[in-house]
Parts: C-alpha cells; structure tokens; sequence
C-alpha cells in the first residue's frame, strides 16, 4: 500500500513537472498540408504546447478562427500557411503572443517571434560541405562545382556562391569552379551536357519532385550532390547530403526566446543529413 502510496505520488510530482514547462493556455494550429508534410515537425509541436490542433476543409481561414476563438490561448503557434491569417487576431485579443516558422517574414509584429530557415544560410551551409569535400577530395586542384537555382531561390544564394567559387558558363568551364544552371525551362540537350562534364560538386536548390530527376539524369555517380529543400522525408538515391527544416530544434528556440522579446526573429540553421549509402 506504501509503495502504491509513493508510486501515485511520483507520477503526480512527474505530471506536474510537465505540465509545468508547458504554457498556460499554449495551443499550436496547423493545416492539414504542413502535418502531411512534416510530421517530426507536429510532434515536436505536440509536446511543446498544451492543446494541438490540425485543420483541414475548403475554408482554412474560416476553421482557422473559429478554433482559435474557442481556446482564447495566450500563446499560439501556427504553421507558416496560416501566419497571414493572425494579423487581425492580435488587434482582437490584448497580449496574444504568436509564434511560427519559415523562410520569410511578414509584416515586422510586435506579437511574433518566427524562427528564420533562409535560404542564405542554407547556401552557408552547403558551401561548407562543398568545401570540405573538395579539399579532402582534390586539395590543391581546381574542379567544377554546379550550382542549380529555381525562380523561387534567394539571389543571396547566387551570390554566395560566386564569392566563393567564381563564375563559368557551360560553354567554357575551362580552369573555372562554378557553373549556374536555373532548373525552369532546362533543355534536354543542358542535362546530357552536364552529365558529359566531370563535375566534382554539385547544389540543388530546386522543388522536391524535381531533386531525385535532376540530381540523377545530370551527373555522374562520382559527383558530390547536395539537396536544399524544407521537406524531404527521404534522401535521393542519387543524392549525399540533404539540407532540410529542423523544425523540432525551432521549436526548442522559440521556446526559449519568446517570452523575451515580442517581435524577434531567431535564425535556425538547416538539418543536415548524410545518406548512409555513401
């Protein structure tokens, strides 16, 4: 009887510890889209707030806040589809903190804390990797490295890549380390050309149902391929490094930092993950 006594107490004591590092009246709302596509990303989200909501319908807006105006939270996360929609909630509801994630900011809020995955820092990032593989593979050589670009990438990206690489066109790489290839509107004839190109290195930015294709049909296996793009749940075959949203590590820094200061934004780097087949 004691110990059942003191095992009922621990859980208590455990629950209420919990219960604790959660927020009064914290609730996340997401589509129905972002779940399918993230679900790390909406477990994470579940553990982090006290009620988890995911909607679903023709009318997002309209579902939006009508779950909204039922909890009355005081902290609300929301997937980055819905952020357009809490503009109008803060004028309604006094001291409603928001907090959400992605690669751009809306209007500057006093009301919102976002975690940043730019796509500068991604190209960061990818640079590194780059790098470090052309100097463990070909100290002291100069090797060609691709760079794939799609109308929705940063120029930033671009132009970090030419400071560090240099720029070339595909008709005359010759002693040069940096081809730029833009993947709307590419020729059949562009891709057999690369393929036929003893490219070292290679970075796409590019929509996941383009990746595998491109990454496949435009280089040789030998080549060093880095993928950029928010939501991959798996890695190409043809592919060696994924850069993707860490959506769980945003989360923890939001956590962190939104009761700080209303209105931050908190730069998250890219989770990077290495296929295990090379």
């Amino acid at each position: 009887m004691i110990r059942q006594s003191l095992v009922l107490t621990l859980f208590g004591v455990l629950l209420a510890t919990l219960l604790s590092c959660t927020p009064q009246r914290s609730m996340a709302v997401i589509d129905e889209y972002y779940a399918a596509l993230d679900p790390e990303g909406t477990k994470a989200l579940s553990r982090a707030v006290r009620e988890l909501k995911i909607i679903q319908g023709q009318n997002l807006s309209a579902e939006f806040y009508r779950v909204v105006q039922e909890a009355e939270p005081s902290l609300l996360y929301v997937s980055p589809l819905l952020l357009s929609e809490t503009k109008a909630l803060t004028a309604e509801y006094t001291g409603l903190r928001i907090a959400s994630w992605g690669t751009t900011v809306p209007e500057e809020s006093e009301t919102l804390t976002i975690a940043l995955f730019s796509q500068e820092k991604a190209a960061e990032q990818a640079i590194q990797l780059i790098r470090g593989y052309l100097d463990k593979q070909f100290s002291g050589q100069t090797m060609l490295t691709a760079l794939l670009v799609s109308a929705e990438t940063d120029p930033l990206v671009q132009a970090a890549f030419e400071t560090v690489f240099g720029v070339s066109n595909a008709a005359d790489p010759t002693n040069q380390l940096l081809l730029i290839q833009q993947v709307e509107g590419i020729s059949e004839s562009q891709i057999a050309a690369y393929k036929a190109m003893d490219i070292a290195a290679a970075v796409l930015f590019a929509p996941a149902t383009d990746i595998a294709v491109l990454a496949e049909k435009m280089f040789d296996s030998s080549t060093y391929v880095v993928s950029v793009n928010p939501f991959m749940k798996s890695i190409p075959e043809a592919v060696d490094v994924q850069l993707s949203w860490d959506v769980p590590a945003a989360i923890h820094a939001l956590q962190a930092n939104i009761s700080k200061n209303n209105g931050l934004q908190v730069y998250s780097d890219w989770k990077i993950t290495k296929s295990d087949d090379k």
